[in-house]
C-alpha cells in the first residue's frame, strides 16, 4: 500500500500489483521515478487519488504505522506525505503568481505611459514658454 502510494504521487496510471511489483525489481526503474520527481508538476487528479484513497481516507494509514509496519518505508511514507502537501499549497498559490505577473506588467506599461506623458508634458510646457515670450 505504501508504494502504491508514491507510484500514484508519480504516475496517473490505475496501478496493479503486478505492475508495482515489476517496477520494483527493475531498481533502475524504480529510482528513476524518484530522481525525476517533480512537484511543480503533479496533477490536480493525482493529488485527488492519493489524499483521498491515502491521506486523508485512510484513518488507519499513519506514520506510526508504517512505521510499525516497515522501518524503510516510514521516511518513504513521510516524503510522500510532504511532497503531496508542498504540492496542493504549490498548486494552489499558481494563480495568485500568474497574477503578480499579470500586475508586474501592467505596473511597467502604466510606468512606460507615465514617463511617455510626462515627457510631452515637459515638452508642451517649453512651447507655452516659449510663446509667452
Amino acid at each position: 500500500m505504501r508504494i502504491e502510494l508514491l507510484f500514484y504521487s508519480v504516475d496517473t496510471k490505475d496501478l496493479h500489483w503486478h505492475w508495482l511489483f515489476v517496477s520494483l525489481i527493475c531498481s533502475c526503474f524504480y529510482w528513476s521515478y524518484l530522481a525525476c520527481y517533480r512537484v511543480d508538476s503533479l496533477a490536480h487528479r493525482q493529488i485527488k487519488i492519493v489524499k483521498d484513497k491515502y491521506l486523508d481516507g485512510n484513518s488507519g494509514l499513519t506514520v506510526e504505522a508504517v512505521n510499525r509496519s516497515n522501518k524503510a518505508c516510514g521516511p518513504l511514507y513521510q516524503w510522500t506525505e510532504s511532497q503531496i502537501k508542498y504540492s496542493s499549497i504549490y498548486n494552489s498559490i499558481q494563480p495568485l503568481r500568474e497574477e503578480v505577473e499579470q500586475l508586474e506588467t501592467d505596473a511597467k506599461v502604466a510606468n512606460d505611459e507615465k514617463e511617455r506623458l510626462e515627457s510631452e508634458v515637459a515638452q508642451l510646457e517649453s512651447s507655452i514658454a516659449n510663446c509667452e515670450f
